[in-house]
């Protein structure tokens, strides 16, 4: 049930979904109308839809935005399991934290196969900025097939996806200062093409 209330009285899932929308707003993105079309299939076979949260209707661009950083967990059957667990082991039901960790619309696979089917021309996973993923979570969002960018990066995530769109072979990069043994910086990135 949506509660919190964000730009133009719209109701989102969350306290900082609802914050978001005004910066998203600014940019030209607004509240999704409902369900994607597509029906999507997890490592199971297991259908399940997807809603997105906002949509930027000039540039045919749905956002999904994350507050957290994604699980780990593979299946939609896997995530139902989890949650059903905790909620016995808890003895009621799952605290906002095991959605987190273990509900499948937190889940980076589940991300993945939307990303892929759309394309991540059309659907961006943009981190809120105290959430930024680290390097290594960076890397493991790579692997796993997802292309993200974060609230502050958004904006130049968004003109590198106009420029492709029109032949212009850019990139996207995110920059890292990592500290190796010895405390050493080192400067480190990722970079979509």
């Amino acid at each position: 049930m949506k509660k919190h209330s964000g730009h133009g009285g719209s109701h989102y899932d969350s306290m900082a979904e609802a914050a978001a929308s005004y910066r998203l707003a600014e940019l030209g993105f607004s509240r999704s109308g409902g369900k994607f079309n597509q029906i999507f299939t997890d490592a199971e076979g297991t259908e399940f839809h997807a809603c997105p949260d906002f949509y930027h209707a000039d540039h045919d661009i749905y956002l999904e935005f994350k507050a957290s950083k994604l699980n780990s967990l593979k299946t939609k059957a896997g995530s139902v399991k989890r949650l059903n667990s905790m909620a016995v082991f808890r003895r009621g039901a799952p605290l906002p934290s095991d959605n987190l960790n273990y509900g499948w619309n937190h889940s980076k696979h589940k991300q993945a196969i939307i990303q892929k089917v759309l394309t991540p021309a059309r659907l961006i996973i943009c981190f809120q900025d105290t959430h930024t993923p680290t390097y290594d979570e960076a890397i493991e969002y790579m692997k796993a097939g997802i292309r993200f960018c974060t609230m502050g990066t958004l904006r130049t995530y968004i003109t590198a996806l106009r420029l492709r769109k029109r032949g212009v072979p850019v990139g996207f990069r995110h920059s890292y200062s990592l500290e190796d043994d010895n405390g050493e910086v080192l400067p480190a990135s990722i970079t979509y093409h």
